[in-house]
């Protein structure tokens, strides 16, 4: 995901800036760990505030719905790509309970897990044709 937004004209300072872009990449790469924003404020040193108001400046989407974001794409990944059950995946992408990641799963893609490793299976087949 790309900034959503021209980044000069955002009123924060250029280190500020350099923390969002570090918190972004922390979250995509450790999506599968239990995150919290005090957590992120505490370990990269920024105001809550800052954190939360630029983060939606510059990407456009919360730090929360990001997280969510990385979280799905990841389980998407893995059902496309593996054979791993989907409470395997639920607990692989940081989600202690199956069906509270299939609550989230199809409120993100519209579908569940179960459907949608068919689903996009399918899909598949039907685009290498």
């Amino acid at each position: 995901m790309e900034a959503s937004k021209d980044t000069r004209n955002l009123k924060c300072s250029n280190i500020d800036l350099k923390i969002i872009k570090e918190i972004k990449t922390y979250l995509e790469e450790n999506s599968h760990e239990d995150i919290h924003i005090v957590t992120l404020v505490r370990q990269f040193g920024i105001n809550e505030f800052k954190l939360k108001t630029i983060f939606k400046q510059v990407y456009g989407i919360t730090v929360m719905r990001y997280l969510r974001k990385c979280r799905m794409d990841r389980a998407q990944d893995m059902l496309v790509n593996t054979d791993l059950e989907i409470k395997e995946i639920a607990f692989l992408i940081g989600f202690k309970y199956a069906h509270h990641f299939s609550k989230v799963y199809q409120a993100h893609f519209h579908v569940l897990p179960k459907d949608a490793r068919g689903h996009i299976y399918d899909n598949l087949l039907i685009n290498k044709s």
